[in-house]
C-alpha cells in the first residue's frame, strides 16, 4: 500500500487548542467523581480525563503499531485528490480529534449538576432536550467546529470539503455511540434537541451551527451522495471500526486509572525478547529438537522412501512436513495470506506454531498471535498443547469461548492477585497468545457491538492461525476471502489457513487481487492419505424409505458393524489383539439415538459410549479419556459430527453415514491416526436424507449433481478435494455474476458503501440459524470435572459429595449475579468465574428442538429461570416415573418428544 508522509498523531494532538484554552472557568467541569459518596477522593476534572484518554489513545496506537497502517488507509482514500498530503492531514487529524472532543459535551449543565452532584451549576434545567446526555452534545460540537473550520479552508477545493464533511458526519458517531452497546451508521437528531443544545456552541467558539448535517435525513444523503466516489469502502468501515475501537478502550483504560488508582502498560504484546524465548522453547521442545539436530539429513531424505506405512514413517513425515512449511515461510516472509494443507495426521497445530514464530522473527512489528477455530473443544486441547510446547504460563495466553469462564493466572505469574488487572486484561484480551472461535473472530472483524470492538485494535500486526475452514457454508467464502484479503493488506496480518481438505477460498472471489501462498506442495504419501482403507459395499443397500424400514436398516447395520468390529479384534496381530475401538457416525441425532437402542441389545460385550451435541461437556471427557486409556476390551462409540474436529481419539474401525465430503473425510481423520496400525476401515453407508442438514451448502448440490459416485470415491482415496472445490467456486462465481442475485459478492460490499454496519454483520452469519441453551440441574459425578472446575466449586462453596450439583451451582450464581453491595469488578469476575462450572452443565439446541423441552422447563412465569435468564432450566429432566427426557449418558430421549425435531 501506497503511504503519503503526514504529520505525527503526536504532533496533531499538540497543535489542537486543549480545552482548558477554550472553556472559561473549565476546571468547573467534572468527568467522574469516586464510587463512594463520602470518599475523600477527589472528582476528576473534564480536563484531566480527556488528557488522559488521548495518552491512552496515543499509547495503544504506538504499543500495537497502529499509525503506520492508519496513514496507509488514509493514504489509499486520498490518493486520488490533487493534494493528497494535504487532505489526508486533515483526515489524520478529524481520527484523532474524534477522541479528544468525545467528552466535551460534559460541559451540559444537566450532566454537572445530576450525575457529578456539582453545585455550582443550576439545578436541572428542562429546556435542554438531551436530559442528562453527554454523548449527543459532544458530537454536535465536535461537527460543528470541524465543518466550520473546512468551510473557511481556502486550500480545499469544493470536492475536499464534501469529503471531508462525510468523514466529519462519519467520525461523529463513533462519539455519538460510545457508551452504547453498539455503533450504527447515522446521526438522529431530533428538532427540539438541536434548538435546545445551540447554546453551547459559543462555549466553543463556534459560530455557526450545521444542523442539516444532524437529522437522520441529512446524514444519510450525505452517505448516499458522497460514498460512491470512495474507492474502496471496506476502508471507511477499517477506519471508523478503528476509531470507535480506540476511542472506547482508551475511555475505559482512562476511567479505570481514576477510579482504581492503578495505570495499565502492558497489553500483552510480544517483545523482541520475548519472541526469541518462544522460539527457543519451541525448538528445544523434544519432539522439535529431534527434528532441528536431523534437519539437512531428513530435508535430503526422498519421500518415495517413506511409502511404507508406519509410524517412523508418518514422524519422519512430520518432520519433513515441517521442515518445508519453515523453509516455505522464509522464502516467502512478506506475503498476508498462506495455505497449510497438511493431511490428517501431520501435526497442524506443531506446524502451525512453527509458522508463526517464524513469522513474528521475520517482521519486527508482528507482536500478536491468535488461533481461530470453528470448535470449543478445538480451543481447549490446542491451549494445552501449546502451553507444553512453547513453555508458557496463562500469563501469556487466554482461551476466548462460551465456556472459558474467567481466565485466572497461575501463582508463580507475574500480576497473580491483582483482581482488577486482571480483569481487565480479559476484557481487553491483553495476552500475547489468544485462541477463540471462528464466531467471535469474525464478529470482531464486521461487527458493530461496543463489547467486541474494545478488541478490534488489537488485530493490527498479527498473526491469525485459522482452522478447519470448511466447516461453515460456501455461500460465506467469497465474503471471506475478500475480507481477510483486504485486512491482510491493511491491518498487517498474517492469515495462515490450515485444514486437510482446505478449500482455496481465494478461488471464490475472482477479484482478488492478494495470492495466497501454498507452503505444502506435495502432501500425497500412504502414511497419510492410505492410513485406513474406505469400503463403500454398503452403498449397495437400499436406503430406507419409511419407519419400519429405516428399522430393519438400522437391525442390519448393528450386526455387520458387530460383525466386523468382532473379527478385527480376533484377527488383529499387534500386542492388542482382542481388542477393538469403533466409531459410528449418523447425520441426525436421532438416528443416533435410535441406533443406540438396537446397540444396547446387540453389543452386549461391548462399552457403549454416546458422543452427540446434547452431551455435557464433562461426560464428553470422560468418553474421551476412556479411550485413550484402553481400559475397555472393545468399544463402540456412537456419535454425531461433532466427532469430526476437536475429539483427540484413535479408532481401529469406523462407519459413516453419507454427507459431505469433507465431513466424510474428517470422520476417516479419527481412525488409524498414527498409523500405526494395519487393515483399519472406513465404512460408508447412506441412511439419512442429508438435504435437512445441508440444504443450501453448494458442496451437497454439487456432489448430486456433478460428482459421479465414481468421482466420490476417488476424492476421498486420493484426497483430491480440489476436484470437488473447483466445482464449488464454479457456482459461486456464476451467482456473483449474477446481478440479479441476492446474495452475491458484489452486494455484499455496496453494504460497505452504506456504511451499513447492521447489515455488515447480519449478511454474514457463519452460523445462521438461532441456538437456545439448556440447563440441566442434574448431579455430575467429581470424577468427570478438572481440578480447575473444583477449585471454582470449593471457591464458591459448593457442596461436594461425590458430585456437583447442578441445582446448587445455579443458585450460587444467581446470589453472585443479584448481589448488590459487590464491587462491579468483583461481581463481574465472580460471574466469569462460576459461569465457567456454569457450561459445564449447559448444552444448545436449535429453536425447534428449544420448543420441544420447553415442556420440561421451570415454565414461562416471570420469576422461573427460563424467563429470567432467557435459556431453558431443565427442572423436569427427570420425572416421578424416573423416565428421563435428559440422560447424562445419552442425552435427550428424544422417544418422549413429539416430534422430530433433533436433526
Amino acid at each position: 500500500m501506497k503511504n503519503t508522509s503526514f504529520s505525527s498523531f503526536d504532533a496533531i494532538y499538540k497543535s489542537i487548542k486543549p480545552i482548558s484554552k477554550i472553556l472559561f472557568d473549565h476546571t468547573r467541569y467534572k468527568a467522574h467523581r469516586p464510587h463512594n459518596e463520602g470518599s475523600s477522593d477527589k472528582k476528576e476534572t473534564l480536563e484531566e480525563h480527556i488528557v488522559l484518554v488521548n495518552e491512552y489513545a496515543l499509547l495503544l496506537t504506538q504499543k500495537h503499531g497502529l499509525e503506520p497502517l492508519i496513514d496507509g488507509i488514509i493514504s489509499e482514500l486520498v490518493q486520488k485528490y490533487p493534494n493528497p498530503t494535504y487532505i489526508g492531514n486533515w483526515v489524520k487529524k478529524l481520527f484523532l480529534s474524534a477522541i479528544i472532543y468525545h467528552d466535551y459535551g460534559k460541559v451540559n449543565p444537566n450532566f454537572q449538576s445530576e450525575k457529578m452532584k456539582e453545585d455550582s451549576f443550576l439545578p436541572y434545567d428542562k429546556s435542554i432536550k438531551i436530559d442528562t446526555q453527554h454523548s449527543k452534545l459532544s458530537a454536535y460540537i465536535y461537527v460543528n467546529d470541524f465543518v466550520q473550520t473546512i468551510q473557511a479552508d481556502d486550500k480545499l477545493s469544493e470536492d475536499d470539503k464534501y469529503f471531508l464533511f462525510l468523514l466529519c458526519s462519519l467520525f461523529s458517531v463513533p462519539i455519538l455511540k460510545h457508551h452504547a452497546p453498539f455503533i450504527d451508521h447515522y446521526i438522529d437528531f431530533k428538532e427540539d434537541e438541536l434548538k435546545s443544545i445551540n447554546r453551547f456552541l459559543k462555549e466553543f467558539d463556534i459560530e455557526q451551527s450545521w444542523d442539516d448535517v444532524f437529522t437522520k435525513e441529512g446524514a444519510k444523503s450525505l452517505v448516499e451522495d458522497l460514498m460512491p466516489d470512495v474507492q474502496n469502502p471496506i476502508l471507511i468501515i477499517i477506519l471508523l471500526k478503528l476509531n470507535f475501537s480506540l476511542l472506547t478502550s482508551s475511555d475505559y483504560y482512562a476511567t479505570n486509572q481514576y477510579m482504581n488508582g492503578f495505570a495499565v502498560n502492558d497489553f500483552g504484546l510480544i517483545d523482541a525478547d520475548f519472541k526469541e524465548k518462544l522460539y527457543q522453547n519451541y525448538w528445544n521442545y523434544a519432539y522439535n529438537q529431534d527434528t532441528r539436530n536431523k534437519w539437512e539429513i531428513l530435508r535430503g531424505t526422498d519421500f518415495e522412501k517413506l511409502q511404507e506405512r508406519n509410524n517412523v514413517n508418518l514422524n519422519q513425515l512430520r518432520a519433513k512436513l515441517l521442515i518445508e512449511t519453515v523453509e516455505s515461510i522464509k522464502e516467502n516472509p512478506n506475503k498476508n495470506l498462506y495455505y497449510l494443507e497438511a493431511p490428517t495426521g501431520a501435526g497442524k497445530t506443531n506446524l502451525s506454531l512453527a509458522l508463526a514464530l517464524e513469522l513474528l522473527k521475520s517482521e519486527q512489528s508482528l507482536n500478536k498471535i491468535f488461533y481461530v477455530f470453528p470448535f470449543t473443544t478445538l480451543i481447549v486441547q490446542t491451549f494445552e498443547a501449546i502451553k507444553n510446547t512453547l513453555g508458557i504460563t496463562n500469563e501469556h495466553i487466554i482461551q476466548l469461548h462460551s465456556k472459558s469462564g474467567f481466565h485466572s493466572l497461575e501463582e508463580d505469574d507475574a500480576k497473580y492477585g491483582n483482581e482488577k488487572l486482571n480483569y481487565l486484561d480479559n476484557l481487553f484480551l491483553n495476552y500475547p497468545i489468544t485462541l477463540l472461535t471462528h464466531i467471535k473472530f469474525f464478529n470482531i472483524l464486521k461487527g458493530n457491538d461496543k463489547e467486541t470492538n474494545y478488541i478490534y485494535h488489537r488485530l493490527a500486526n498479527s498473526v491469525v492461525i485459522i482452522d478447519e475452514l470448511q466447516s461453515y457454508n460456501p455461500k460465506h467464502w467469497d465474503k471471506i476471502a475478500w475480507m481477510l484479503s483486504e485486512y491482510g493488506r491493511v491491518f498487517n496480518i498474517k492469515f495462515v489457513l490450515m485444514s486437510a481438505t482446505l478449500p482455496k477460498i481465494n478461488e471464490a472471489d475472482k477479484t482478488i487481487t492478494v495470492p495466497f501462498e501454498r507452503l505444502i506442495k506435495d502432501k500425497n504419501n500412504p502414511n497419510f492419505g492410505q492410513r485406513i482403507e474406505f469400503d463403500f459395499t454398503l452403498l449397495d443397500w437400499e436406503k430406507p424409505q419409511n419407519t419400519e424400514g429405516g428399522q430393519i436398516y438400522l437391525d442390519r447395520l448393528a450386526s455387520f458393524v458387530k460383525k466386523e468390529s468382532d473379527a478385527y479384534a480376533l484377527n488383529r496381530k499387534d500386542k492388542d489383539c482382542g481388542k477393538v475401538r469403533t466409531i459410528i457416525e449418523f447425520i441426525k441425532k436421532k438416528s443416533a439415538n435410535e441406533f443406540y437402542q438396537v446397540a444396547i441389545n446387540v453389543f452386549k460385550d461391548y462399552k457403549i459410549y454416546v458422543l452427540s451435541g446434547e452431551i455435557l461437556d464433562p461426560r464428553r471427557s470422560h468418553i474421551i479419556k476412556a479411550i485413550k486409556a484402553q481400559k475397555d476390551e472393545k468399544v463402540l462409540l456412537i456419535t454425531t459430527q461433532v466427532v469430526e474436529a476437536g475429539v483427540d481419539i484413535d479408532m481401529d474401525l469406523g462407519f459413516k453415514d453419507r454427507s459431505l465430503i469433507d465431513s466424510d473425510e474428517q470422520l476417516a481423520g479419527r481412525v488409524n491416526r498414527n498409523a500405526n496400525k494395519t487393515d483399519c476401515k472406513v465404512y460408508i453407508f447412506d441412511y439419512d436424507n442429508e438435504i435437512q442438514i445441508y440444504r443450501s451448502d453448494e458442496r451437497r448440490k454439487v456432489t448430486k449433481e456433478k460428482i459421479s459416485l465414481d468421482d466420490y470415491k476417488d476424492i476421498l482415496v486420493s484426497k483430491d478435494f480440489d476436484k470437488l472445490y473447483q466445482l464449488v467456486f464454479q457456482k459461486i462465481d456464476k451467482k456473483n455474476k449474477n446481478s440479479y442475485e441476492k446474495e452475491n459478492i458484489k452486494k455484499y460490499k455496496e453494504v460497505f458503501e452504506r456504511v451499513d454496519f447492521q447489515t455488515i454483520k447480519k449478511e454474514f452469519q457463519l452460523i445462521e440459524d438461532d441456538t437456545k441453551s439448556v440447563f440441566v440441574p442434574m448431579p455430575i459425578p467429581i470424577a468427570d470435572f478438572d481440578d480447575e472446575m473444583i477449585g471454582v466449586a470449593k471457591m464458591f462453596d459448593i457442596s461436594i459429595n461425590g458430585f456437583i450439583h447442578g441445582k446448587e451451582v445455579f443458585e450460587k450464581y444467581i446470589a453472585i449475579i443479584t448481589n448488590k453491595d459487590q464491587a462491579f469488578h468483583k461481581k463481574m469476575i465472580n460471574s466469569k468465574q462460576i459461569y465457567g462450572l456454569i457450561s459445564k452443565f449447559i448444552f444448545s439446541v436449535y429453536e425447534n428442538a428449544a420448543k420441544e423441552l420447553m415442556c420440561y422447563s421451570d415454565g414461562e412465569s416471570e420469576k422461573s429461570y427460563t424467563k429470567r435468564f432467557g435459556l431453558i432450566y431443565l427442572l423436569n429432566w427427570k420425572d416421578d416415573k424416573d423416565d428421563q427426557i435428559y440422560s447424562y449418558e445419552s442425552g435427550v430421549n428424544q422417544v418422549l418428544l413429539k416430534n422430530d425435531v433433533f436433526l
